[in-house]
């Protein structure tokens, strides 16, 4: 197959997707941005743009470490995430 047809066969994820994996993966632990580029399987500029949506938003915050920052899911972002859940099951 060439580029320009397997281009057309990839399902890309909404942004709501996105960031409903985002919150997913910092919901139990602080992840660190590498970590959650590997979890939520995105490229380092589109995960420090929803990343700073979410922190904008209120659903997910900054934990300040010595080296690094850690995003712990919030509890807006946790209730989002069940509704969010709750709309796509219906």
């Amino acid at each position: 197959m060439t580029a320009p047809l397997l281009r057309g066969l990839r399902s890309r994820r909404s942004h709501l997707d996105i960031h409903y994996s985002i919150l997913k993966a910092a919901c139990c632990e602080g992840l660190s941005l590498s970590r959650i580029i590997v979890y939520v399987n995105l490229n380092r500029r589109l995960a420090k743009r929803c990343i700073k949506e979410l922190v904008d938003g209120g659903l997910i915050c900054t934990v300040d470490e010595a080296d690094s920052p850690s995003y712990v899911t919030t509890n807006k972002g946790t209730s989002w995430l069940e509704t969010y859940k709750s709309l796509i099951r219906s």
